[in-house]
């Protein structure tokens, strides 16, 4: 028969290991200002991460996303503030990725 103290040993670190896993899934916040940094940041980006696109008008860009992310952690794009970053002219948005 193993001891009590054997179990309260094993309860802490299983708790440990717990809460280890808890911090791993800290979220990856990125600020990018151009289509060249949204593009090097997707292409970093693991699962958990979000990208956040600074407010302003983006004339005439090629933007394109491309990332992975998983259902309980997807890979998150928005704007800084919503409705305040806007594509005008000829831009193209591309969303691609699983």
């Amino acid at each position: 028969m193993k001891s009590p103290s054997y179990r309260i040993i094993a309860g802490a670190v299983a708790c440990l290991c717990w809460f280890a896993a808890g911090c791993a899934a800290t979220v990856e916040q990125q600020s990018v200002r151009s289509p060249a940094e949204l593009k090097r940041a997707t292409g970093s980006a693991k699962p958990g991460d979000e990208i956040v696109i600074a407010d302003g008008q983006y004339a005439d860009q090629k933007v394109e996303i491309n990332a992975t992310g998983t259902a309980e952690r997807p890979v998150v794009v928005r704007a800084q503030t919503p409705g305040k970053v806007v594509l005008t002219g000829k831009s193209t948005l591309t969303i691609d990725g699983q």
